[in-house]
């Protein structure tokens, strides 16, 4: 396995501790967040991935260690816009506007399982982890609904709001019960190869926010 002993200095000092980013060789002494990306050996090269509650989405590959370490530094060094704080009342009637279409969604899912489905413009979602990711929620979901593991919502994991400002493709689930949580919410699995949270957010299909009240 090659050293990426200097890839774990450059990251630190960017501010990725192992629980944002594991690169081989990472001694970890924290769970990582939901959703860090993780860098590991794939057939005769490498993949980084987004892993979120035990799933790893590829956003990126690399032939050799070298290019593996750039690809994962350029990844991480985009810039990303600042949230935009929105009014309580405007993200209300987004919310209310869609409530009923996802009772409708959900009845839909329940009864023919897993559906592939493109979010429009203006729906508010969150997720609870890393900004990094591809699960989303119905903003403000109950906790008790998401089935999340305890170490969900341990720091430096936070809630990261959002509003989608394009079309996103997603499969539509319904949350299982877990970890004795009810489960029963929906949850959103971005579906686009190579196009996580932070890809959605760099090219302004995702919009973060914070709510004004």
């Amino acid at each position: 396995m090659p050293d990426f002993s200097a890839l774990r200095s450059r990251l630190n000092d960017r501010g990725f501790t192992p629980q944002h980013v594991i690169v081989p060789g990472d001694e970890a002494t924290e769970p990582p967040l939901e959703g860090a990306l993780r860098l590991r050996e794939h057939g005769n090269g490498f993949v980084i991935e987004s892993v979120d509650y035990g799933s790893g989405l590829p956003v990126a590959t690399a032939p050799d260690a070298e290019g593996a370490a750039e690809a994962l530094l350029a990844y991480l060094s985009r810039p990303l816009p600042e949230p935009t704080a929105l009014p309580e009342a405007t993200v209300h009637a987004w919310v209310t506007d869609v409530a009923k279409h996802y009772f409708e969604l959900r009845d839909r899912v329940a009864a023919s399982g897993p559906m592939i489905i493109d979010l429009p413009p203006h729906l508010p979602l969150d997720r609870i982890g890393g900004i990094d990711g591809w699960r989303l929620t119905p903003l403000d979901t109950p906790f008790e609904l998401r089935s999340l593991p305890p170490t969900a919502i341990l720091p430096p994991a936070e809630v990261h709001r959002f509003v989608t400002r394009a079309a996103i493709r997603v499969s539509v689930r319904i949350v299982e019960p877990w970890f004795g949580r009810p489960g029963g919410a929906l949850v959103l699995l971005m579906q686009e190869p190579g196009f996580a949270i932070r890809d959605a957010l760099a090219s302004g299909h995702l919009e973060r926010i914070t709510i004004e009240r």
